[in-house]
């Protein structure tokens, strides 16, 4: 295939991938010859690919070839073994290696030992307390290594509903969900409000800590 302005080389298999069997054109050897080469066209992204000689399977995320480092986050994509694509060892070595995958986006885990939630989304991981997964219901979908998961960067936490009260464990201050952020309430707030303080739910300072890191 012609791309930037060179040739690059289609395997059977990304040929077959991108249906484009019936675009070849045959021209002389001659003029073959004289176009710059480019490498290998790399499959599509998403595409989960391995080599005939090796057990690691990749995922290809632009134009990078990413090592899966867990059975448990293979399966977050929902492929099958069956769907894996063999490339030659040429063609694996020839596309550009990057870090381990992480799971598929909104990927809902436990991380083992300590128990914690959290949910895997654009790029980061999201912390969910347990008050708010009970109060949302959710439960994770997988666990995953501790080290694993702190390899990722640590995104905005799940917030409480909106309408929530709560206090931090050690503190007396009272806050309320609004739009997914605290807001502080005053005495004065709390009446005009009509609250009931038997509302009001008590949670660890540190989820209370990481609720307020949302401004």
């Amino acid at each position: 295939i012609v791309e930037n302005s060179q040739l690059r080389l289609i395997s059977s298999t990304v040929l077959q991938q991108r249906g484009s069997a019936g675009q070849i054109q045959t021209i002389p050897d001659s003029e073959l010859a004289g176009y710059p080469k480019g490498g290998y066209l790399v499959p599509v992204d998403g595409s989960m690919v391995k080599s005939s000689k090796d057990a690691t399977v990749y995922l290809i995320a632009n134009r990078i070839r990413r090592p899966i480092p867990s059975l448990v986050v293979f399966k977050t994509y929902g492929v099958t073994f069956e769907q894996i694509q063999i490339l030659g060892d040429e063609e694996i070595n020839a596309i550009p290696a990057g870090a381990f995958a992480e799971p598929k986006d909104n990927t809902w885990y436990q991380v083992a030992k300590t128990g914690e939630l959290y949910v895997y989304r654009n790029a980061s991981r999201h912390y969910i307390s347990t008050f708010v997964a009970k109060q949302r219901g959710i439960t994770p979908d997988i666990t995953l290594e501790l080290s694993e998961s702190n390899s990722w960067p640590e995104g905005e936490p799940i917030m409480p509903k909106d309408g929530t009260l709560v206090k931090a464990d050690n503190g007396t201050a009272v806050y309320i969900v609004e739009a997914g952020k605290l807001k502080a309430l005053s005495g004065a707030d709390f009446k005009t409000r009509g609250l009931s303080f038997t509302d009001v739910q008590t949670l660890p300072t540190k989820d209370v800590a990481k609720f307020l890191t949302i401004k």
